[in-house]
């Protein structure tokens, strides 16, 4: 439960610092005190699922990152990436997304990767 608890304190971490927020604000917003967050981010506090639910949506953490750390998805990354990700449109999105598959594409071809073409079969 401790690799849960740190994942969970360094993406809450991380994602309100990209979203330009202190500790007071984030907490404030979460109705909670800021002791309480500071405990979360930096003493790997178990929050309550209510707490958890409100910090999950106000940052918009994947829970996938935090409950399955063991997909081998860095927390910080991809909580960054969705971070990001939220400051575009629909049609942005779609742009970023045709990008990626050709990332892909490149990849899975120049390597001839089996493994890259069982996982994305449909690039």
């Amino acid at each position: 439960m401790h690799s849960v608890c740190e994942k969970l304190g360094n993406a809450v971490k991380t994602a309100r610092i990209e979203k330009n927020l202190t500790q007071q604000q984030l907490a404030a917003r979460l109705s909670i005190s800021p002791h309480y967050l500071m405990a979360i981010e930096n003493r790997n506090q178990i929050p309550s699922s209510k707490v958890l639910f409100r910090i999950i949506r106000e940052l918009n953490i994947s829970a996938d990152a935090i409950f399955y750390p063991e997909q081998g998805h860095d927390c910080e990354l991809v909580n960054r990436l969705h971070i990001m990700l939220d400051r575009f449109g629909e049609q942005d999105i779609e742009h970023i997304i045709a990008v990626l598959q050709v990332l892909l594409q490149a990849k899975c071809a120049e390597g001839g990767d089996l493994q890259c073409r069982l996982k994305c079969p449909h690039i």
